[in-house]
Order: C-alpha cells, then structure tokens, then sequence
C-alpha cells in the first residue's frame, strides 16, 4: 500500500508539471492578447463601413434571413449605422486596453471575449483559422488568472505570486493549443503532404497569399520537399515537446522557440493576417519556469522554491476556512473538463466520418457554436488550393466609357497583375473575395456587386454614373511539375446599376444574372 500511495504521488507529480503555467508567462499571455485585440480592432475599422454596417456588404437583415441560426452573440446587429459600429468598436477597444493593462482582469477577459465572438459572427466571410484560434484562446483564458503578474490587478497583491498555475483550465489551454497541430496534421491527408511533398510549392504557388518573397523560395525546388515533409511531421509530433515529463523546461522552451521561429515564417512567405501572430501568443502559456529563471538571473531559482514552500503552506492553511468555495471550484473544473472533451471529440469528428444525421449533428453541435468553440484546422488540408487568379470587374459608365471598378476606374486589362496579392488593400478583403469566388457562396455576389455600385456612384458625377458592371474571375490552374496553365476568365455574375425612380441617385438591386461559371 505504501508503494502505490507513493505511485499516485509521484504520478500527480508529473501531471501537474505537464500543465502547469508560469504566472509570468500568464502575464505575457495577456498582454499579447490585448495588443493582438486592439490591432484587429484597428484593422476592421479601416472597412468599418463596408464589412459591418447596413450600408455595407452584408446588410442586417440579410445575416437574419441566411445565418440566424448560428447568430449567437448578436451584439454588432444591434445597431446597422456607421455610428453604432463605431460605439461597439470602442467598447471593444477600452477591454482590450483594460486587458493589456490587467486592470479588471477577469471582468474584461469576459467582455472580449463576447465582443470577439460577436465581431465575428457578423460577418463570417472575414474570417479565418487566426479568427478561430484567437476566440478559443480568449475562451479558455476566461477562466485563468491572466492578471497575476504584470498588471494593474496584482499591484493590490501584497506578494507577487510565484507558484505555477494549474488545473483543469491550465490543461484546456495548452491541450486546446496543442489540438490545432495534431488535428491539422491528420486533416492533411492529400498526396502533396505525403507521397509528392509538394504541398508547399502548391502554397506559395497561391497568388492571392504570396508575399513578394514567396518567388524567392519558389526557386528552391529542391528544398521544397523535404520542408514540406518536416512541417507535417512537426505538426504531428512538436506539440509532444511541450508534454514531455522530463527535461521539461529546456523541451517546453524548445518547443516556443520553434513553433514561434515557424509561423514566422509563414508571416514572411504568405499574407495570412494575424494567423501566425495569433498562434505566437498562444504558445506564450508554454514558456516554463526554466526559462524565466534564465531571464532573471542566478539564485532566483533558490528564492522561487522558498516562496513556492510558503504560498503552499498559507494555501494549506487558507483550505481549512474554504471548503464552500472549493467545492464549488471543483464544480467548475468538472465542467471544463467535460468541455474539453467535448472539444477533442469535435476535432476527432472533423478526422473520422461521421455517421450521424444531419439533426443529430445539428443538436450535438449546438453548444459549440453557442459558445465559440467550433473549429476545424483545415489550413491547406487536405491539399493546398491548386486553382487561384485574381478578379476584374468591368464597369460600364453613363458616357459610354469602360473601366474596371474593382481597381478604382483604372484601364480595363486582363494581364495578370505583378502582385496579385496586392490589388486587396486588408487581409479582410483577401478573405472575402477568395470566398467569393467559391459556388457556395454565390449569393454574395449580387450583394458585393450593388456595394460596387453604390460606392462608385455616391462618388462620381452624373455624367460618370455607373450603370452594369460583371464581376469576372481570371482562373489560374496551378499544374505538376512546377507550372501553371494560362489564365481562363470566368463570369461569375451580372449586375445593373439604376438610379431610384424619384432621382435620389440612390442604387438598388435591379437584376443578378447568377449565370453558374464555366
């Protein structure tokens, strides 16, 4: 009996080392949260007009009438003006300084996280896996102590606590982080990952992503491979570093260090927005108490174990006076436990086929959306994008002159451009209209087209009104072997401007073709 009470000992041991969070590197966390916040915040804003109001791309009662559904935090829906949009923006804006700061910790961790969440929800043909990323991080951070250290909050505190933080919510955190490479590794299952390895070449073989460095390791064809292949595995395997029960300080370092060192450079190859910025922070919560130790200087480590001795013997002291509250923390942990597996059991459905019906997947992921934890980490699985190209838009004016609205009344031509990636002004733009061009989201088109209209026409004379214009997609194959096949255009819609009956100048839907693309 003794051997096996020491067993479980020993067990709980490495357990609570494997998910055990430096306060510091909370503190870290959170304050890349709040500047990760306060940039996508300003970034939305540039198209404030366009992406998140009634006069914009996607009117209100058009997300009600198509999405309803899945609208849960309908926060941005309150209000349709530019005004409105505006107030919701700087609500968001002062809980993410607050957040930054660590004043209210708790408080404004909650509150954007729904603003998020909602910001989201408004207008999903914006976002991406980074989206994703970031609401789940907010999520399970809602439920640790991000203001410990390095914060407005602990300047209250009479010690700076220095005892890891772990639990049922430090687990969820790091486990929820390590399941974005694990089940993307499994969702690549194309020939590119595996037999050819040429999953990369196909990536940066996207126009609509390339950054202009992205030609320059295009010339390293043979290079190409074996990096394909070392992702993947990474993927698969790097996220285990971070477990390890042993070495764990020099592994779980190891482990930063490179999964930063690697959405680094997908930052300098692809313009993807805030995904690789968004999955740096997250792997913040990883840094161990090794590494701080290194930071700080010698003899810290001898002065962390005294003040560890002391926080444990007050927390011994402190239980005797708290069983009310730690039964209801074990309540908690018990739910987050249970929405962590949940969680992995989403993942594990996005891998292997379901065979449930369509209701009965409909009501079993009903609690995902209601709290933001759907996810599925399909970057470039199960095989990178091998169709691409970028669009024109030629516009027909009321003195007989054509040009192409898409680059703001420039000369109509159909070469391709030296940087496809450049004719979008934000990486929200880059993500709608790679959207738009997909069949599944065809009825945005007419909408996308009438914005067109009205943009243009609110600021032209008469004599330069816009009355139709077609919105062509210039399809470009990317072939084996290194090569791509000439471009093909196809029309994707129609649409005719006309000005109101009562000469208002004021533009409406007056015919979309919806002719399917060749």
């Amino acid at each position: 009996m003794p051997r096996l009470g020491g067993a479980v000992i020993w067990g709980r041991g490495i357990v609570r080392r494997t998910f055990e969070i430096d306060p510091r590197s909370l503190a870290v966390f959170r304050i890349g949260l709040g500047l990760l916040l306060l940039l996508d915040l300003y970034n939305r804003a540039q198209d404030l007009t366009a992406h998140y109001t009634d006069h914009g791309l996607l009117p209100r009662g058009t997300v009600l009438e198509q999405y309803g559904q899945v609208l849960i935090w309908p926060l941005h829906m309150a209000n349709g003006s530019v005004g409105g949009q505006y107030a919701i923006f700087l609500l968001a804006a002062l809980a993410a300084f607050s957040l930054l700061v660590g004043y209210r910790t708790r408080l404004v961790t909650v509150l954007s996280w729904i603003l998020l969440l909602s910001l989201q929800r408004r207008n999903y043909m914006l976002t991406n896996s980074g989206d994703a990323v970031f609401r789940l991080l907010l999520f399970w951070s809602m439920f640790l102590p991000l203001g410990l250290r390095f914060s407005v909050d602990s300047l209250r505190l009479r010690r700076r606590p220095t005892t890891p933080v772990v639990g049922v919510a430090s687990a969820a955190l790091l486990l929820q982080v390590a399941f974005i490479y694990w089940f993307a590794a499994l969702l690549k299952t194309g020939t590119e990952w595996h037999e050819e390895g040429t999953a990369i070449f196909y990536a940066l073989s996207i126009d609509q992503l390339a950054t202009s460095l992205a030609p320059v390791l295009l010339q390293f064809n043979a290079l190409l491979e074996p990096l394909t292949r070392a992702v993947w595995w990474f993927e698969l395997l790097g996220p285990f570093l971070a477990f390890l029960p042993f070495w764990q300080g020099p592994a779980r370092t190891l482990a930063v260090v490179l999964f930063v060192g690697m959405h680094l450079g997908f930052a300098i190859f692809l313009e993807i927005g805030l995904f690789p910025f968004v999955c740096m922070v997250a792997w913040l919560p990883f840094v161990p108490p090794w590494a701080w130790q290194r930071i700080s200087g010698v003899g810290v480590e001898a002065r962390l174990q005294i003040e560890f001795l002391a926080n444990a013997l007050a927390s011994r002291l402190r239980g005797f006076a708290a069983r009310t509250s730690g039964a209801l923390r074990m309540l908690g942990s018990a739910s987050l436990a249970l929405l962590l597996a949940y969680v992995f059991l989403w993942n594990l459905a996005m891998v292997v086929p379901s065979q449930q019906s369509r209701q009965e997947q409909e009501r079993t992921s009903a609690l995902g959306y209601v709290l933001g934890l759907e996810q599925r980490w399909k970057m470039f699985a199960p095989s990178p994008l091998r169709m691409d190209g970028w669009y024109v838009v030629p516009g027909e004016l009321a003195d007989g002159s054509r040009v192409d609205v898409f680059r703001d009344g420039a000369p109509l031509s159909w070469d391709k451009p030296e940087s496809v990636s450049a004719l979008y002004s934000s990486q929200r733009w880059r993500k709608y209209m790679m959207n738009l061009s997909l069949r599944k989201q065809r009825h945005h088109r007419p909408l996308f087209l009438d914005y067109l209209c009205r943009s243009w026409n609110s600021s032209h004379p008469e004599e330069k009104r816009l009355l139709r214009l077609d919105l062509i997609f210039m399809r470009e194959e990317t072939l084996e072997r290194y090569r791509t096949a000439p471009a093909v255009p196809v029309l994707l819609n129609q649409h005719e401007c006309e000005v109101a009956a009562d000469g208002s100048g004021e533009q409406r839907v007056a015919a979309a073709s919806g002719r399917p693309p060749q």
